[in-house]
Order: C-alpha cells, then structure tokens, then sequence
C-alpha cells in the first residue's frame, strides 16, 4: 500500500536529488571540502541528471495534494487522473513552444532566403554590366582598328627616291638645303604626289640620323624644322632659312645667307607675317603667303581635309614645334585626329596629331 509517509520520503527524495536541499536526505557536500574523489563523481552524476530530475520533481508535486486525503488502492484513478492532466499540459506547453520555434526557424530561413537572393541579384546585375563593359570596349577597339588609316605602302618610286638621298652627303648633316628625286609644283597636285614627296624622307631612319635625329651630326637641336623645310622644298612652297630671316650666324656675313631651315619659332614668327623673308639689311622682304585656318568647328575641319587630300600642302605650328599634315585624311571630327608626319622629340612620317603640340596650335595652307 501506498502511505502518506512513503510518498513524502519520495518527494524528499526526488527534491534532494534535483538539487534542493541535499542536507535533508544525509548527503554531505563534499566537492565543496574536496575531501573524496568518490564523493565528487556521485555529485557530478547527481547534477548532469538534475533535468530529469527536476522534471519527476515537478510530475511528484503534482500528486502532492493527494497526500492530504491518502494513497489508498481506491484512489489509483485520482492518481491516473491527476498524472494523464499533468502529462496533457506538459504536452501542450511543449507543443506551444515547438509551434513558437517554428515559427522562428521558418522566419530566419527567410531572411536568410531573402538576404541570399538579393546578393545573387547583385551579384548577378555587377557580372552583366561588368561584361557589358568589356563587350562594349572590345567592339570599339575592333571597330577603331578597321577605320584606323593605315601607313601607305612604300612604292617603288619612294623606295628609289629614298636611295638616292640616303646616297647624298648633303643628308648628313642638318646645314643645308637639299634638291629631292621627287618634286611636286602648284598645278600638279594629287593626294598621291604629295604622300610620295613625304615619304621619299625617311625621318626614322638611322641612315638619316645626322639630319633629323636630335643630337645627329653634334647637334642637339631637335630638327622638325629640317623636315618640315625639306618637304616644302620639294612640294615648291620652300620654307625660309634662318638667312631668309635676318637671323643668320656663325660668321657676319651670314646673318642673311645662314643656308640652314629657321627653327620652329621663326618659322612660327614667318607663317604669322611677323618676319617678313628677306635678302638684306635694305630688303622690305616679302610677307609669307601661307594662309591661316582654324580646324576647331566641322566646316573649317572638312575645308583643311578637303585641302589635304587634293594633294595641297598644310602645317601645323606653334612657337616650339612645327610639322607636315599628310592628305589622304579620313572624316574626322576633332583636328587632334588629323595625321602628320614629323621630326622631333619622335620621328615619324604617319601618325595622329594629338600629342605632339602644347595647347592648340596653328594651322598654315597653301596651294
């Protein structure tokens, strides 16, 4: 039989083990003296099983009450009932608070859905206008290099002209004037007579080296100058020497025979009808010819295009430098795309403008 006494012990007891007051039931707490290795596993066991401890604890003080009316036999469906009404609210408590879990399982599984989906969208959006990009800088790259003017091919006749000259003692030094093979005049222009009488200069040549490279024949002058001079001559539009200009040195009486091209200021100077050309101290001289236009709207640029590829010469000058604008021009719309051929700090005979002046320079034309 069930008796109001044993049912205390039991609950002591349960109480005791769930970490209630062990005193009460003879057990001395020695982990707290440290005395016994043995006292201290019994009391490691007692608390790594407190929760299911605490869990008969609570089932025990649920069937308190009936130890103020006894455990008789006759009372087996009070205690039935009593443990099935406790089970039934432990029951529900534990479905709340899964119910509550997953509720909160399901909603962090969202933001993190949503959270991952935004950065594969972001991800996804940064790949595609990265790609863009680079298709959109491949297919203009392609396209400017299939509209790039190409360098001419040396023609025979260029080739010839340029043994000949490489062939002259003249061409060794930068002093003096030369009579090129292929020469062009004023009533017989063509882009392709002018493009010859370019070429026939071969400005990066090492052969050439003492006339147009800086620092050739014990010079450091840079010799865009020379160049220029040279093409004009051949094209029958010469350019002044610095005898020309009243600027000879050296010797006295060269101040007006100085044999050598003007350097780029004067020259700059002469193109702007501020020197006039001259053949002595008493000479008035003469105003250059050469006609100013100013490529930066699309009418005047298409004008010097225009001008160029019919075969007529144009240049391009400021106070520090001065060079040959070649025809067979494409259609352009910014005058720094026009191609020139130079001597200077680089030598080149096909090549954009751009680059090569400080600011905006000058553009000269003649017939």
């Amino acid at each position: 039989m069930v008796t109001r006494s044993s049912v205390a012990m039991a609950l002591k007891v349960l109480q005791a083990l769930a970490g209630e007051g062990t005193a009460e039931i003879g057990m001395s707490p020695v982990a707290d003296r440290g005395e016994h290795s043995h006292g201290r596993e019994q009391m490691q066991k007692t608390r790594s099983l407190r929760p299911v401890l605490w869990a008969l604890a609570l089932a025990a003080t649920a069937l308190g009450p009936l130890m103020l009316v006894g455990c008789q036999p006759s009372d087996q469906r009070a205690i039935e009932t009593s443990v099935a009404n406790a089970a039934q609210t432990a029951v529900a408590a534990g479905k709340k608070q899964a119910a509550t879990q997953a509720i909160v399982v399901k909603e962090t599984a969202v933001a993190v859905a949503v959270t991952q989906a935004i950065r594969l969208k972001e991800t996804a959006v940064a790949a595609a206008a990265t790609t863009a990009a680079q298709v959109k800088q491949t297919a203009e790259a392609e396209i400017a290099t299939q509209i790039a003017p190409k360098s001419p091919t040396v023609s025979a006749e260029v080739q010839a002209a340029r043994a000949q000259l490489k062939a002259m003692s003249v061409m060794q030094s930068h002093w003096n004037q030369v009579t090129a093979p292929l020469q062009n005049k004023p009533g017989q222009r063509s882009a392709n007579h002018y493009a010859n009488v370019i070429d026939q200069f071969d400005v990066s040549s090492a052969e050439l080296a003492g006339r147009y490279q800086a620092g050739g024949a014990g010079n450091a002058d840079t010799r865009c100058n020379i160049f220029a001079g040279d093409v004009m001559r051949a094209m029958g539009v010469p350019l002044p020497t610095k005898g020309n200009l009243g600027r000879g040195q050296g010797d006295p009486n060269a101040i007006y025979t100085d044999p050598m091209t003007a350097q780029a200021p004067l020259l700059n100077d002469y193109l702007n009808r501020r020197l006039p050309w001259v053949t002595s101290a008493a000479d008035k001289g003469i105003m250059s010819d050469w006609v100013e236009i100013n490529p930066t709207t699309q009418v005047t640029l298409n004008q010097l295009i225009a001008h160029v590829n019919a075969g007529k010469p144009a240049l391009v000058s400021d106070s520090g430098h001065i060079a040959v604008i070649r025809p067979a021009q494409q259609a352009l719309h910014d005058w720094q795309d026009l191609i020139i051929a130079q001597a200077g700090a680089s030598n080149f005979l096909f090549g954009a403008l751009k680059g090569h002046f400080t600011g905006t320079p000058q553009f000269f034309m003649h017939d």
